[in-house]
């Protein structure tokens, strides 16, 4: 987290182990979308349904889209919602729905583009639409702090459920497609012995095997 100390007016907020994307919402009207512009909206029904009906001004919003497994957030099952077969996108979609963390507003129907906008306005009509939309819509808003100390503490709880903290200038305006932000992640190790076999045809190949795995380096994950 050092990093982050150099920004005295910043602010950090959770980032989930998920699929980033964008949400728009107009009229009776839902969509997802990846940062690459790909639509996720056919791999997540009961989201964009959740869109659909949400009782709010029409938006665009950034945020994690997450599946929420007992204590954690389940990569894995993000990842098995990418399926050509319909069949196993709507059985999965009933029984273990998305949810999305929400973390930034990009402009709604009162406000018009929230691009050029300071954090802490964005924050604001984030926070608004939030509150009218509820947890029945499947959304919820990410924690956000201008503490060092909790942010850390935050890395250090976080388990599998958090992917790493976000730091932001207060004062930063939203800029597509450019890293306005620094992302700090919780350093894992470990240290692992791999080993394998292959039969061998002769007694010089047996040679190029031991030769060979006295040679194998294997770097910590």
């Amino acid at each position: 987290m050092r990093p982050c100390q150099r920004a005295t007016d910043g602010s950090s907020s959770q980032s989930g182990d998920g699929f980033r994307c964008l949400a728009f919402t107009s009229s009776s009207h839902g969509e997802l979308r990846a940062r690459s512009g790909k639509s996720l909206s056919r791999y997540f029904p009961e989201m964009v349904e959740a869109l659909r009906s949400a009782k709010a001004d029409g938006f665009v919003f950034d945020g994690e889209l997450t599946i929420p497994l007992e204590d954690t957030l389940s990569f894995g099952a993000l990842q098995d919602r990418l399926h050509p077969a319909e069949s196993r996108i709507r059985k999965p979609s009933a029984e273990t729905p998305a949810l999305l963390i929400l973390f930034d507003c990009l402009g709604t129907a009162r406000t018009g583009s929230l691009l050029h906008a300071p954090l802490t306005q964005r924050r604001l009509e984030l926070q608004r639409i939030t509150a009218v939309l509820g947890s029945a819509h499947r959304t919820c808003l990410s924690p956000l702090t201008h503490d060092l100390a909790e942010a850390t503490r935050w890395l250090d709880d976080s388990r599998a459920a958090l992917d790493g903290v976000v730091a932001k200038r207060t004062d930063g305006l939203y800029a597509p497609g450019l890293r306005g932000m620094l992302k700090v992640k919780r350093l894992r190790t470990a240290d692992c012995v791999v080993g394998g076999f292959r039969p061998a045809r002769a007694a010089s190949e047996m040679d190029e095997i031991t030769g060979l795995s006295r040679s194998l380096v294997f770097s910590p994950r």
